[in-house]
């Protein structure tokens, strides 16, 4: 019986196409036996390929490290940001840390001769909010109400102090400071909802 007769010309065809196929695979499997050495080196050698592991495994090691940080470094700014004022504006930001300011003053048994509100400087995204201070004390009552300002549960900064000796017969001291507090700015999409 003759097997070629009894084919169609498309059915020659694609027996040919699938010798050339099993040609194909054929010397490619060849060639995946053969070392890279005897095929003219056109795939990287093993030294090549550890090279590459290594780094990759080196960069996904050190990757856990960098999450961490970016952890650790969104935990303080929400911490910092928890001891922002808290007021919705400037002006009532000025006046929440008048009432603080006065409120650790007075705790030191200081009495506030007078204050004045400074512009608010912005460095952006947060906004400084100054206030002047004038008072008369002893030396143990500034160092007692510098440390309940360091302490205070909002940030307050100290940006300028003068003193000067005020009755030196009595041992106090003329103190001019200006302390800043910090209001995050709020974006204008925020604002758009609030009723005037």
């Amino acid at each position: 019986m003759n097997f070629r007769k009894g084919l169609s010309e498309r059915d020659k065809r694609a027996l040919r196409v699938l010798a050339a196929a099993v040609a194909l695979v054929a010397a490619w499997q060849i060639g995946a036996v053969v070392p890279a050495t005897s095929r003219g080196s056109t795939e990287p050698s093993i030294e090549a390929l550890e090279q590459r592991y290594l780094l990759a495994r080196e960069r996904f090691a050190r990757q856990p490290a960098k999450q961490r940080e970016a952890r650790q470094l969104a935990q303080s700014v929400e911490r910092l940001e928890n001891r922002l004022l808290r007021s919705s504006t400037p002006a009532l930001a000025q006046a929440e840390i008048r009432t603080l300011v006065s409120e650790l003053l007075h705790s030191e048994g200081i009495d506030l001769e007078r204050s004045s509100f400074e512009a608010a400087g912005s460095d952006a995204p947060y906004v400084a909010i100054p206030l002047g201070l004038e008072f008369t004390c002893s030396i143990e009552q500034f160092i007692g109400f510098m440390v309940a300002l360091s302490n205070a549960p909002p940030i307050l900064a100290t940006r300028d102090l003068e003193i000067a000796a005020a009755r030196p017969e009595a041992k106090s001291i003329r103190v001019q400071l200006t302390v800043e507090g910090y209001l995050a700015e709020r974006p204008a999409a925020s604002a758009e909802g609030a009723t005037p």
